[in-house]
């Protein structure tokens, strides 16, 4: 089962961050035998649903897994693009590189003020995307104006999509100017191989009744 690019749209992956977690190495302790604990990193992620204030942790592997399973048993709430952003964010993480932010950028746009950007930032709120579907949770925690940055936001999706399509529409036409001509070109081929070869089969049909005369 997928999940449409259309539903996709309605909902927004909870906002990740994963961390080095100091935890007991209990085959190490066990074995020092001494009651000296003996503590190792261990990849942690840290979970937060967009508007709220907590942040759910869990050991990276084994939530990551979870994903995965329900992924495939509940692809409407979990969609198989948002496991795999995990992973590849996961994958950043251990080779040391900043994970990417799911969507564009506030800090990238130019419909925000400084303010506004900060305030954004603030609450975990970085991508337009999470910005334009902010709930009343998030509201409450950027204060004042919250409502008309949702919805230059979601303006500015909209102008976005809009000028996609139309950059889609001029490709296509592009393309289809392009196969016109080499239709064109072709067919002009065409009509002279055929004249050709009318002329060729007129002379040998000429060929032909001179040799019976």
């Amino acid at each position: 089962m997928t999940v449409s690019t259309a539903e996709m749209k309605n909902i927004r992956p909870p906002l990740i961050r994963y961390e080095l977690i100091p935890v007991e190495d209990r085959a190490a302790t066990l074995a020092l035998n001494n009651g000296q604990v003996v503590m190792k990193d261990e990849a942690w992620v840290f979970v937060q649903q967009l508007g709220s204030r907590d942040e759910a942790q869990f050991p990276a592997e084994q939530w990551l897994a979870q994903m995965e399973q329900d992924a495939r048993l509940r692809p409407k709430n979990m969609p198989r693009q948002f496991v795999e952003m995990f992973k590849q964010g996961y994958r950043d993480f251990k080779a040391g590189n900043a994970m990417q932010i799911n969507g564009t950028s506030v800090r990238h746009v130019s419909i925000y003020t400084p303010a506004e950007v900060a305030n954004l930032i603030r609450i975990n709120v970085q991508a337009v995307e999470d910005a334009a579907a902010m709930n009343d949770e998030c509201g409450r925690r950027y204060g004042l104006g919250w409502v008309q940055v949702k919805q230059k936001s979601q303006d500015w999706l909209k102008s976005k999509d809009a000028s996609q399509t139309a950059l889609e529409m001029t490709g296509l036409r592009e393309q289809n100017d392009t196969l016109k001509g080499q239709l064109e070109a072709q067919q002009e081929a065409l009509n002279e191989m055929r004249a050709q070869l009318a002329v060729l089969n007129a002379a040998t049909k000429g060929q032909g009744q001179q040799k019976r005369a």
